[in-house]
Parts: structure tokens; sequence; C-alpha cells
């Protein structure tokens, strides 16, 4: 059967074979491991966006078994999405899922996209506007709090521009502090 299959990396990592294997058994070590090798699912021309759509729901909160935020990034990106993926499928995990997701132009970079990062997870924060092209037209003291601040200013990785902005408008990101 499929478990048995993947477990010998019997069969391709084509898009109809990894659904058929997630929608009967899910994600377990077998699948992450055949993905993990490949770094892609193939065979997806012609595949339906609602098909895709139920695939990347069990594959982007597959932490536990796909560690790697980029690498779930990097598959899901080669599903080859013809728009991005509504917000509410990002989990509500720490760490650089977010930032990767934008990178990859998985979901779109935007302010709705920034509210799904965890308040207390700077350094997701810091690696999301690290991937973002846009955060300084769209960012506000929702995600740079006065909590937060020094870190951003501090940061090797957040752009100038974006520091800039905070800088010029010091109050707005430290009311409160």
């Amino acid at each position: 059967t499929w478990a048995i299959l993947a477990k010998y990396k019997r069969f391709p990592v084509s898009f109809v074979n990894v659904s058929a294997y997630v929608e009967q058994i899910g994600v377990d070590e077998a699948i992450a491991s055949m993905l993990a090798e490949s770094g892609t699912i193939s065979s997806v021309d012609g595949v339906e966006e609602a098909a895709k759509t139920v695939l990347i729901e069990k594959l982007i909160p597959a932490g536990g078994r796909i560690t790697s935020a980029e690498l779930r990034a990097n598959i899901v990106a080669s599903l080859n999405l013809e728009s991005f993926l509504d917000d509410d499928l990002i989990p509500s995990e720490d760490g650089k899922l977010t930032g990767w997701l934008i990178d990859k132009q998985i979901v779109a970079d935007d302010a709705e996209t920034f509210a799904h990062i965890n308040t207390g997870d700077t350094d997701g924060l810091l690696f999301a506007i690290s991937k973002s092209t846009k955060f300084k037209e769209f960012m506000s003291a929702a995600e740079i709090t006065a909590q937060n601040v020094d870190k951003v200013l501090h940061s090797g990785i957040v752009p100038k521009t974006v520091k800039n902005v905070i800088v010029d408008d010091f109050a707005d990101y430290t009311n409160g502090a």
C-alpha cells in the first residue's frame, strides 16, 4: 500500500500521488522524507486550483513532519498557484514560515498576512519584514510595537528604508513604552 511504497520511495512525487497519499494517510514521516528529498511536487499542469488548495491545507501546517519552513514554502511554490493563497490558510506558528510564503509569492505581501505572525514572535516578524518588498507601505504600530521596536531597529536583516520610517514616526511606534 501507500505507506510501504513511500517508505521505500517507490513512486514519483507527483501531484496525483502525493494528493492520494496525503488524503489516505496524512503527512507522515515517509511522505515528508520523499518531499524533502525532491523539494518539489511534479506534474501540476492542468490541476485545478481547488485541488491544489486541498493539498496545501495539509502541507503548510505540517511543521512537525516537514520541519523546514523554507522547504514547505518551496513545495507549495512548486504547485504554481494562479493567485495568492487565502490568509486563513497561514498557520499560527512561530518562525520563518510567513516570511518564506511572502518570499515565494504564495501569500500577499500585506498587513493581513503580517497579522498572522504571533505577537511574541519577533524573530519571525523580523524575517518576514526582510522578505517583504512592500512592508514600509503598510507598516503600522500593529506590527511594530513599543515592545519590539528596539529589536527591529537593531536588526541586521530589516531594510534601512523600514528603519527610516520608524525613526521618522518614532512616537507612533513607541506609544505606551
